[in-house]
């Protein structure tokens, strides 16, 4: 019938096309496009180092979009570039801030000089163990430092018996014959020679400025001459006494 018209929608993609007609009579055919943007397999790098870190891998039609999270991401400026295959694309980064520490150190005998350090970053929630050898007896003030970010810390001290400044008084009579300066370790032990030990010696006496310490007295036996003489062509020659070891 003259003047009657119909109308068809057909989805169609990219590309070229031939549009063929088949009917029984003349017709005139008018086609209307109408664009529709979308945007194919979209891609951000957002440190810059020209490695994707979140892809959308298919095509988002205009409307659309797509979520991707992006972790570690480090502190300071940074250039986002944008990849896709087609179209252009809108792109919304939102930022959760997230707290740190990097590089935490302990002083532990205020000397400026840290004892216990870790090198790196610590996140939150996250922890590190350390040891430290220099933390000595008495008041300590314990110095933090860190290159970025605050921390808590416990100091765990484990007891260590020293003996310091220990010394012998031979028959106690107030004064030392031999001591030692400084401290001895566990495990630790020094020697000394006393000459003035003799068998009247009837006490030891064992002092220090801190701490225990044993002591084990190692004696070596002295012959003693008395009243030794010798006689040379009948005449005798003597000493009246005791001579000791090495005496003459």
């Amino acid at each position: 019938m003259s003047g009657k018209t119909y109308t068809e929608s057909v989805d169609v993609s990219t590309g070229s096309y031939t549009a063929d007609v088949t009917t029984g009579h003349q017709v005139d055919v008018d086609l209307a496009f109408t664009e529709r943007t979308a945007t194919e397999d979209p891609a951000i790098d957002v440190d810059g180092d020209g490695t994707d870190d979140a892809s959308y891998t298919g095509v988002l039609n205009s409307g659309e979009t797509w979520s991707a999270s992006v972790s570690n991401l480090s502190t300071g400026s940074h250039t986002a570039e944008v990849s896709l295959s087609g179209h252009q694309v809108d792109v919304d980064i939102h930022m959760t801030e997230r707290t740190a520490t990097e590089d935490p150190g302990l002083d532990l005998d205020g000397d400026g000089i840290d004892d216990a350090s870790y090198s790196g970053v610590l996140r939150s929630g996250e922890t590190s163990s350390v040891s430290g050898d220099a933390l000595a007896q008495g008041s300590t003030t314990l110095e933090t430092s860190a290159t970025a970010g605050t921390f808590d810390y416990t100091v765990s001290a484990t007891g260590r018996t020293h003996t310091e400044d220990p010394a012998i008084d031979l028959g106690d009579d107030g004064s030392a014959e031999v001591s030692h300066s400084g401290l001895l370790g566990p495990g630790e032990t020094t020697t000394y020679e006393l000459s003035s030990l003799s068998t009247s010696t009837s006490s030891v006496g064992v002092d220090t400025t801190a701490g225990t310490t044993d002591v084990a007295l190692r004696l070596r036996e002295r012959q003693r001459s008395t009243d030794p003489a010798v006689i040379i062509n009948g005449h005798r020659v003597g000493h009246s006494g005791a001579l000791n070891d090495s005496k003459r």
